[in-house]
């Protein structure tokens, strides 16, 4: 059984959604460094899957930590 591309592509969106939603719940925690390094995560992998708009929606997050 051969894995439709849009379903692939389904599947990493859950995934960096899910990369982001940790990094939220890390600083509305007050676990900055955890958060840091969940928004880091999810901009390396957005990258990796050569997802730009993701990247940039990461990066602004990182941004705005700082």
């Amino acid at each position: 059984m051969a894995i439709s591309a849009a379903s692939t592509d389904t599947n990493f969106s859950i995934e960096l959604r899910e990369l982001e939603e940790k990094g939220n719940l890390a600083i509305r925690s007050g676990r900055f460094d955890e958060c840091l390094a969940w928004y880091m995560k999810g901009l390396t992998r957005a990258k990796e899957l050569k997802k730009t708009e993701e990247a940039k929606k990461f990066s602004l997050l990182l941004a705005t930590l700082l």
